[in-house]
């Protein structure tokens, strides 16, 4: 069939069609619009507009490509070009970086919501804080006298190391137990079976390797002669200052010194298995004495792990009550540390008490509360605030009121429970280091100071500071004490130390060469033990973490 067209031909008639009835279309719209319509384009001006608008497309894909390329090429440059060898500027420079606080080199973490946990880690961080102050505040002190402020309730806390550590056992106490308990309470069983298992295995290598690792540092030191110059000047000013920490020895040999870390290590390890080592002989600790409260961490940590498993199935009221028992046991014994862990876990127990009383998530096995409950639950949430806020003014005025170490005149707390209890000291540094922390742990106004970042930050580096500070008061603090002392009392190179010259010297005048040392010893210690932090304590962490997964067995789900 010649005549008859063929379907290009038709394909294109229709086109044309097509676009006749749509230019009809746009004139008739046009025509009944208020504007004129836009002038009509020749055929050349058509094509020419066409080839402007391909080659505008055209140019924007390839320069889509083209950043697409640079995005891939600065992503991977360091991954695929060749590595160069840096120079000296750019080491020191890098160096000196990581030499800086981390406060310096990053922002801050984001600050926690809410107290609880996260309030008692600011805790924990200003107890440290405490411990150094005392560590340090004795230096400027004589043996037999105290300054007046050092006896002022409230105020003493904060250069009393022993209620420091007493916060820190009730601290572990709580924390330890807290998510266990609220496992077993919802009944969670298979989740506290793991939850135990990692703590178990990482708790020894969280604590000890740090201890290890600062007293090889110690070690090396001594042997390097850091801590021979403080050596003398504490032979020569102990006799009427309270330099309570001799530095460590300097052996003849290498392998002697290395002996001495033998014997901490060998000292840690003893003291946690088999539990019969006395924790009082100090002979064991030649680099680092504060290492003496790190085995009873351990001890009660594991104690608490076992109660906890042991009273999983129990009742409330049955493992409240067994708790309780064990609790005035170990105190009655004189196993006063243990006391206070336990005495941590049953606060913790009571917080999570109540929570299932008041919160709208209750747990599993949360009932509804006793008819002479109800009122006490039902009160306001100001009134809630100010009871935990005097629960802990009053645990805070206990724990700085004890009369150890006040030879002059003591507290009258202290004197007015000795008829009551066998050791007022102990009675008063254990339940007011517990009511302190229940009343930070729930009060929200409370939660706002402890969770200042600066106070977190002290929390995030507690463990460093406190196994750094130690070490900087014997080598750098011992040091630097003539030179203060010489300062505060104007007193020339050519007149001689001694104890005469000592007993002339006033209150102010310590005082003054105590905060001339501190600020030279603090910013010593607070960047010695922020990089102590970063680069052993919290590699220490996740290779504990590491270890539990590889000594894990995998979950067959």
């Amino acid at each position: 069939m010649i005549g008859a067209p063929s379907r290009g031909a038709k394909r294109g008639r229709f086109s044309l069609a097509y676009g006749e009835s749509l230019g009809h279309l746009r004139r008739f719209n046009y025509l009944c619009l208020p504007f004129p319509p836009p002038p009509r384009l020749t055929p050349s001006q058509r094509q020419e507009k066409c080839n402007s608008t391909i080659s505008t497309r055209h140019c924007s894909a390839r320069a889509a490509m083209s950043k697409a390329t640079h995005r891939l090429s600065v992503q991977d440059l360091e991954k695929h070009a060749p590595r160069q060898r840096p120079d000296f500027i750019s080491v020191m420079s890098r160096l000196g970086y990581h030499l800086l606080p981390s406060f310096l080199q990053k922002s801050p973490k984001a600050r926690p919501k809410h107290g609880g946990i996260a309030a008692l880690d600011g805790l924990r961080g200003l107890a440290c804080l405490f411990v150094f102050n005392e560590h340090y505040v004795i230096c400027y002190q004589s043996k037999n006298s105290q300054h007046w402020i050092n006896r002022v309730p409230f105020i003493r806390l904060w250069w009393y190391g022993k209620g420091a550590v007493f916060l820190f056992f009730v601290i572990s106490g709580y924390v330890l137990s807290y998510k266990p308990l609220k496992q077993i309470r919802s009944r969670q069983y298979e989740e506290l079976q793991n939850t135990m298992a990692s703590a178990t295995i990482r708790r020894a290598f969280r604590l000890y390797l740090p201890c290890l690792a600062m007293s090889a540092v110690a070690c090396v030191l001594t042997s390097l002669g850091g801590f021979d110059s403080a050596t003398e000047i504490y032979k020569e000013y102990a006799d009427y200052l309270f330099l309570k920490e001799p530095p460590p020895p300097h052996e003849p040999t290498l392998a002697r010194q290395w002996a001495l870390w033998w014997t901490n290590y060998r000292f840690i390890i003893c003291a946690t298995f088999p539990f019969n080592i006395e924790l009082s002989e100090w002979w064991y600790f030649k680099y680092d004495d504060h290492q003496w409260s790190i085995p009873v961490e351990y001890r009660c940590s594991i104690a608490l792990f076992m109660v906890l498993i042991g009273t999983s199935r129990m009742k409330t009221i049955w493992r409240m009550l067994t708790v309780f028992i064990i609790n005035s046991y170990l105190y009655n014994s004189d196993r006063g540390h243990a006391a206070l862990f336990f005495g941590g876990m049953f606060i913790a127990e009571l917080d999570l008490l109540r929570q299932s009383y008041t919160s709208s998530t209750n747990h599993i096995n949360s009932k509804t509360p006793p008819s002479y409950l109800k009122p006490l639950l039902q009160l306001s949430e100001r009134t809630y605030e100010w009871f935990w806020f005097i629960v802990f003014v009053l645990g805070y005025f206990m724990i700085s009121s004890p009369i150890e170490n006040q030879w002059e005149k003591g507290n009258w707390l202290p004197h007015a429970l000795e008829s009551w209890v066998a050791h007022p000291d102990e009675f008063i540094l254990s339940y007011g280091s517990i009511l302190t922390v229940w009343g930070v742990a729930n009060s929200k106004a409370l939660g706002k100071v402890f969770l200042h970042p600066a106070v977190l930050y002290l929390g995030y580096i507690s463990y460093a500071l406190y196994l750094v500070h130690g070490t900087v008061i014997k080598s750098l603090g011992y040091l630097w004490m003539p030179y203060t002392l010489r300062i505060a009392t104007f007193t020339p190179p050519s007149v001689a130390l001694s104890k005469e010259w000592w007993d002339g010297v006033t209150n102010t005048q310590a005082t003054v060469a105590h905060i001339l040392g501190y600020v030279v010893v603090g910013s010593v210690v607070f960047w010695g033990s922020d990089l102590f932090w970063r680069y052993v304590d919290v590699p220490v962490v996740s290779f504990a973490r590491w270890v539990e997964r590889k000594l894990s067995v995998a979950d067959s789900s």
